[in-house]
């Protein structure tokens, strides 16, 4: 794209989404964006890569739509309303405008979606692999913020939806066959409104990127606790004992995992069925520092937590290694 291009490609196709006043219609080189008073800001962001997140031949929409979920999955963990965003779109230096329109238009999509406001961002075009960023901003009331760390030892854990979908769904990607679970894999549903309303149960949260193994494993370390998962709980995408612990290491989920004390089992019950969730109590807090899988007679199977990535249980990670 050249210089020229580039603004043309902006004024055409995503000024027209930043409505807010303080995107000043993208023709500033920052936004202005005031906070709701008695509220936190609470900032994530997430960039997808080609060939790492996506598939090369992944349609634009698609991957507009995984940029957005994932972004909002990580808000969905922190119990915090999506308000804003920027958006760094590099796409290939031969994309046609066409592409661009497509992927524009999903992301007109997602912004009515989660009522999300585009304040602004970077396009380039990138020499190599296709790169898309989104920062997306939320609020949560002062001091609300559900984290990673505040699992206790006794309470319940949780997870909604499926596990492995994501995993299986990027094996269907790849062979090019059509499922349920490609579709989520391409275009994610983190459980956002559920969350909300979950929120006061909830003593720490997680969404299930990195695998749901791993992604316990990082609230165990905030808390400074262990956890013992009951492996004929968990909602599995495919039952076939071959494939679950690579249901379980796979990643890619983007559902809610979290404790929550044992007297709030029923009001989040409720608020599941109220949001048309599934919902499934997988385990519970240990003292300690293991993560352990216990079969369907509680024998444990794996005790992971120590050192995740020797047994099985590393989850994914960019740099090849456990986090």
């Amino acid at each position: 794209m050249s210089q020229k291009n580039e603004f043309d490609l902006i004024r055409k196709y995503f000024a027209p989404l930043a409505e807010a006043e303080g995107a000043f219609g993208l023709q500033d080189d920052a936004a202005l964006y005031s906070p709701t008073h008695g509220y936190d800001l609470v900032l994530t962001t997430d960039t997808i890569i080609e060939g790492v997140h996506y598939l090369p031949d992944t349609p634009p929409e698609k991957i507009a739509a995984k940029l957005f979920g994932v972004n909002v999955s990580d808000l969905t963990a922190k119990g915090a309303t999506p308000k804003v965003c920027l958006l760094n779109f590099a796409p290939h230096q031969n994309v046609t405008e066409g592409w661009i329109a497509a992927f524009a238009d999903q992301v007109g999509v997602a912004l009515k979606t989660y009522n999300i406001s585009l304040l602004g961002g970077d396009t380039v075009a990138a020499p190599d692999k296709a790169m898309f960023g989104l920062t997306l901003i939320g609020e949560v009331a002062t001091g609300c913020m559900v984290q990673r760390a505040g699992a206790k030892s006794g309470e319940d854990v949780f997870v909604t939806g499926t596990i492995g979908h994501g995993y299986i769904g990027l094996e269907d990607a790849k062979a090019g066959r059509s499922s349920l679970c490609r579709d989520l894999f391409e275009h994610p549903q983190p459980p956002l409104a559920f969350a909300l309303a979950a929120a006061p149960y909830i003593s720490s949260a997680v969404d299930v990127s990195d695998g749901l193994a791993a992604d316990l494993g990082h609230i165990c370390k905030a808390s400074g606790c262990g956890m013992a998962l009951n492996i004929s709980a968990i909602p599995f995408a495919d039952e076939d004992p071959m494939y679950l612990m690579a249901q379980l290491n796979g990643g890619d989920d983007y559902q809610l995992a979290f404790t929550a004390a044992s007297e709030n089992y029923d009001a989040l019950m409720q608020v599941a069925v109220d949001h048309g969730i599934q919902l499934v109590k997988i385990g519970h807090v240990v003292d300690g520092k293991e993560l352990i899988l216990l079969d369907s007679d509680g024998a444990a199977l794996k005790q992971p937590f120590s050192d995740l990535s020797e047994n099985g249980f590393s989850g994914f990670s960019h740099f090849g290694s456990k986090k």
